[in-house]
């Protein structure tokens, strides 16, 4: 053990002799040592490997004893740097050291002083602006717009500092053969404005390393590092300067001059956010979606996170100064894909006050359905507070943020004002989806309500796809609405505005609630398909049972003698008809409304086991019961199904268009074509009589103005009974 004591006390005093030696040949001839005081040069040193000052980064500082303690570099070496000349250590150059023992360095210690402190650039392309020079980050870059070269990198530290080492990584453009920068000098600017340079490189036609190591020797503290580049190697298409990373090193210093009291930012009606000098986030889903986007002003821009844990995302601001905030706004990515518009439901705010402590605020989102929510949060502060910096983290997601692998958080803008601001106009996008995801989507009155929108918005019920149900003429703040006799789904569409812009929603499906629950019976099967039907057990009233037809209305009588002839040819059954009220043994036809909904074309039949009764308030309606009835005696010409319906067409326009222009026919085929229409109840015939396409070729033969084909006339004519004199027939 003593043995091993002495060895040990012999081994740290020949490191101490080392560290002498090392100290001395740093101060070298006093001669050169001024010389490199009056001009700091840029030219690369080579690495001398008997001289301990030359050590790479990972040498340590301090040699530990056995005993547990450290053995300290004297005052000298302490103090030997502040008289070395500049030194730029290309990172191909750092070799490690071969000897054993552990060296000590004159190279600074300590934490990287450009972490913390603010950027500006004179030049900067989107999305790589100077912050990234300084965010710790080597994997991201400031970088310049193409064909700016001689522009210039300034760095505001947090306190003074003696700079005694600064660390640079130049983009590597692996794209196009390597760092492009040759020629720079970075100064350095005192508390009283004196500028100072702390490394020059110039008169080089060689570009720098990827990574440099520049050891500074300047006795002064600065404020403010500024790098200027003076000139490019022309190695690629895109001519720019990019530095992924600017690792400042040194001893900070209290300031000498007296505490300039800072009044906190408060112009009223301002969005202090864009005045942020930096601002960094915990991941970013790609390039184009970086986190200064949440302060650039657009609308079509945003940060996104990437999709690890949300609860985990953070984006972090750095204020210009202190700055009195009495309301928030956070715009949320409006998604496309559920949950939607926003799937934040809750975040934290946290801040740094004027007293250097962390202070933190729970905010909630606005739900709009279930598990989705407002894009846009506003939160305002009873008391407004002084931030320094703001970061917006613990992102509430419920279900994992989306059913569809979109997990998330996309931010598009940051709003920090001083004052409370003027409510937003309300987003109609926003309003719209609302009404989506509500679960109120059902309907069990006799009045369809309007949903509830903000000041400002009128909203009116744009059309249903089924209007004989929920529809009409505004009713004090409601529709109309007939029940059906079984539940149906009615597809309803909104018109909304905000006294600027008119949006009309998609069909939003509501049930209506029936009057029954089920049915005993199946549907007769016509075409097209009965709208409602209710049977409440299977009986039948059979066809011999009917003898006559009732109708109450003279406007009736025509449709009626058409009935019964159509009934005679179906049947063979003639029924006898008298104006009359609904009795046993009848078909009655009535005029009298069955509801305020059905309109024209629809109609309701009750078939009883003695008789049919049919209403509608006009007589096309009754004519249409009438088809119903012939079809189903087709499904079944025994009887007809016991029940009752309410039926009405789908679409007001269901039509037929025939070309006899080109392809004639008689005008009984047309009549037969009129016919059919009816008894499948399409109520639009349209005809294509006559055609005035004429060969051009034909028509031009001995005339050489074109213009003259368009006086054609016809070219077809049609079958007609129109004779001229003597008879002859003036239609072929």
């Amino acid at each position: 053990m003593r043995k091993k004591r002495i060895l040990t006390g012999l081994l740290a005093l020949a490191m101490l002799l080392n560290m002498q030696t090392g100290a001395a040949a740093l101060n070298g001839p006093a001669e050169e040592n001024n010389a490199m005081q009056q001009g700091i040069t840029g030219e690369t040193q080579p690495k001398d490997e008997t001289n301990d000052t030359a050590a790479p980064e990972e040498t340590p500082t301090t040699a530990p004893s056995e005993e547990g303690t450290e053995l300290q570099p004297t005052e000298q070496e302490q103090n030997g740097a502040e008289n070395d000349a500049t030194e730029v250590i290309p990172e191909s150059n750092q070799q490690e050291s071969p000897e054993a023992e552990p060296q000590f360095t004159t190279q600074a210690a300590g934490p990287n002083l450009a972490i913390g402190s603010t950027a500006s650039a004179t030049n900067a392309e989107s999305g790589n602006g100077a912050e990234r020079a300084v965010d710790g980050e080597r994997g991201t870059r400031w970088a310049t717009d193409q064909n700016r070269v001689q522009e210039s990198l300034t760095v505001t530290l947090q306190k003074p500092a003696v700079i005694e080492r600064i660390e640079l990584y130049f983009d590597d453009r692996a794209n196009t053969g390597g760092p492009n920068v040759v020629n720079y000098t970075i100064e350095g600017q005192t508390e009283t404005g004196e500028t100072v340079t702390l490394f020059t490189r110039q008169g080089e036609s060689q570009a720098v390393s990827q990574h440099e190591t520049l050891t500074i020797s300047a006795p002064e503290a600065v404020k403010t590092l500024t790098l200027s580049v003076q000139d490019i190697l022309q190695n690629g298409t895109w001519a720019n300067v990019g530095i992924q990373e600017m690792e400042i090193y040194g001893r900070e210093q209290e300031s000498t001059l007296p505490p300039v009291p800072v009044q906190p930012e408060e112009r009223p009606d301002t969005n202090h956010m864009r005045q942020a000098t930096r601002v960094t986030a915990s991941s970013e889903e790609d390039g184009s979606m970086t986190a200064d986007k949440i302060k650039d002003g657009s609308a079509q821009t945003r940060w996104s996170s990437n999709y690890t844990d949300n609860a985990k995302h953070w984006i972090k601001a750095v204020l210009e100064k202190p700055t009195k905030i009495q309301e928030i706004r956070v715009r949320f990515n409006n998604r496309t894909v559920v949950p939607m518009p926003s799937n934040v439901a809750a975040f934290d705010l946290v801040y740094t006050d004027e007293q250097n402590q962390e202070q933190t605020v729970r905010i909630p989102c606005t739900p709009v359905g279930a598990d989705s929510y407002e894009t846009l949060a506003i939160h305002q502060f009873e008391t407004a507070i002084i931030a320094k910096d703001i970061k917006l983290t613990g992102f509430d997601t419920p279900n994992g943020s989306g059913q569809d692998g979109w997990k998330n958080v996309g931010i598009v803008e940051v709003e920090l004002y001083s004052n409370h601001q003027k409510a937003p106009a309300p987003d109609l996008n926003q309003i719209i989806q609302k009404i989506k995801n509500s679960p109120d989507k059902t309907i069990d009155g006799d009045t369809f309500v309007l949903p509830e929108v903000p000041e400002g918005i009128t909203i009116r019920l744009n059309g249903a796809d089924l209007e004989q149900l929920v529809g009409g003429k505004l009713e004090g703040n409601g529709y109309p609405v007939v029940h059906p006799l079984e539940t149906k789904t009615v597809n309803i569409s909104y018109e909304l505005s905000n006294g600027e812009d008119t949006i009309v929603t998609d069909d939003i499906p509501y049930t209506v609630t029936g009057q029954y629950a089920s049915t005993a019976a199946p549907k007769p099967k016509v075409v097209p398909e009965i709208q409602e039907w209710h049977a409440e057990n299977a009986g039948t009233l059979p066809i011999e049972q009917l003898t006559a037809v009732h109708y109450d209305d003279p406007a009736l009588e025509t449709v009626v003698d058409e009935f019964i002839g159509d009934y005679e040819d179906f049947t063979g059954i003639r029924l006898h008809k008298e104006m009359g009220a609904p009795d046993a043994g009848v078909i009655s036809f009535s005029t009298a409304a069955p509801d305020a909904l059905l309109g024209d074309e629809g109609y309701t039949m009750t078939i009883l086991e003695d008789r049919v009764i049919v209403a509608s308030q006009s007589s096309v309606g009754n004519m249409y019961a009438m088809q119903t009835l012939l079809q189903m005696y087709r499904l079944d010409n025994s009887g007809y199904p016991v029940g009752q319906m309410r039926d009405y067409p789908r679409f007001p326009v269901r039509g037929l268009l025939l070309d006899v222009a080109r392809k004639p026919v008689s005008l009984e085929m047309m009549n037969q074509f009129a016919r059919t229409m009816r008894y499948y109840k399409m109520n639009d015939f349209q005809t294509h009589l006559s055609d005035n396409y004429i060969f051009m070729e034909q028509y031009m033969q001995g005339n050489d103005d074109e213009t003259k084909a368009m006086d054609a006339y016809d070219a077809f004519r049609l079958e007609c009974g129109l004779t001229g004199p003597g008879g002859s027939p003036l239609c072929v």
